[in-house]
């Protein structure tokens, strides 16, 4: 079967028939630059920066692709406990409450978000896709989110064409003996960049590219979503607000491939892995670790498994020993327009 272009799945996604999601009109799943573009206004009236109202741009094409799942519903719909809350706070905590609870921020229409990118290159060249995030808020009663956001995803995945699904648990443990290699290819990259600045011509577009006040916002409020209270009331991020940067600048800046991009290089491991290799001492401990196996356990519901494959021979992965995993997207087809999985 041939896939759909980009264009038409991104129509199937986020306008699905009433039969399909008859509470299309409230709860809608559509890109972040769609987000942005609609609620400019209000976003440049709650945190005084440049979101472009006035303007309606394309919606940006790259290899990245950062979907929402948003309340598009008229009011502010807080719980009402937290109602009951704010009546009895002082002016400082409900002005913090309403930060988290109300829409009169409008990022907190984003109830939740998938992050999902083309990672297709010469070493795998089925199209492969890498989910980079999936993020949903705990300010708010909906419930569900998780789910509707990994449906979307495999949907998305499958009317595209992707033989296989793919993402890295990132964990604090694994790159600790590979720190000292990223820091160096850091340094690479930012002297390409230099580089490109310079000789580069000034060119425009039509995509919306948030200027640095805006991203900074954006970032800020896509982390939080990562937010999560252990049972005592310690505060964990499932992720760091530096790897959400990479995200979003990846999202606005990145440009789309005409060829394949050559991959990082295929590595083999020693039947006795060493600490920094695939299966050492530092994968062992960040699998191990209470927030990457947690999350391991729920990528398992939907089918994930772990595959030592895709961080090796993928070409997809740097060489950090992030415990990897594989969602076979042959196992799913599009029958009658719809995304089922085969028995």
């Amino acid at each position: 079967m041939t896939a759909e272009t980009e264009d038409d799945v991104l129509m199937r996604v986020m306008y699905p028939s009433k039969e399909e999601c008859p509470d299309w009109h409230d709860f809608r799943m559509m890109p972040l630059a769609e987000f942005i573009c609609q609620y400019a206004d209000e976003l440049e009236d709650y945190f005084d920066e440049d979101f472009g109202a006035g303007f309606w741009y394309d919606l940006k094409k790259g290899p990245m692709m950062i979907i929402c799942y948003v309340d598009c519903r008229e009011g502010n719909h807080m719980p009402t406990d937290i109602r009951t809350k704010l009546k009895k706070a002082g002016k400082a905590r409900r002005n913090k409450m309403r930060d988290k609870w109300s829409y009169i921020n409008p990022m907190n229409r984003i109830l939740g978000y998938i992050a999902v990118k083309d990672v297709t290159n010469e070493k795998h060249p089925e199209k492969l896709f890498s989910l980079s995030a999936i993020c949903s808020t705990i300010y708010t009663e909906q419930r569900g989110i998780g789910k509707k956001l990994m449906d979307t995803l495999i949907e998305w995945s499958s009317r595209m064409g992707a033989s296989d699904l793919v993402l890295e648990v990132a964990n604090e443990w694994a790159g600790m003996e590979c720190e000292e290699e990223s820091d160096e290819e850091s340094e690479e990259e930012e002297l390409d960049e230099e580089s490109d600045e310079e000789t580069d011509e000034e060119y425009t577009d039509t995509y919306f590219h948030p200027d640095e006040g805006a991203t900074s916002v954006i970032v800020n409020q896509l982390w939080r979503k990562c937010m999560r209270k252990t049972p005592d009331g310690v505060v964990v991020y499932n992720l760091d607000e530096e790897y959400i940067a990479d995200i979003v600048e990846d999202y606005f800046e990145g440009e789309e491939q005409e060829e394949l991009w050559e991959g990082y290089e295929v590595r083999e491991v020693s039947d006795n892995p060493q600490g920094h290799e695939y299966g050492g001492e530092w994968y062992k401990k960040g699998k191990n670790s209470s927030v990457c196996s947690r999350l391991m356990s729920f990528y398992e519901m939907w089918g994930f498994k772990e595959d030592k494959r895709v961080n090796l021979e993928f070409g997809c992965f740097s060489i950090v020993p992030y415990p990897s995993m594989r969602l076979d997207m042959k196992n799913f087809r599009v029958l009658n327009d719809k995304v089922v999985k085969l028995q």
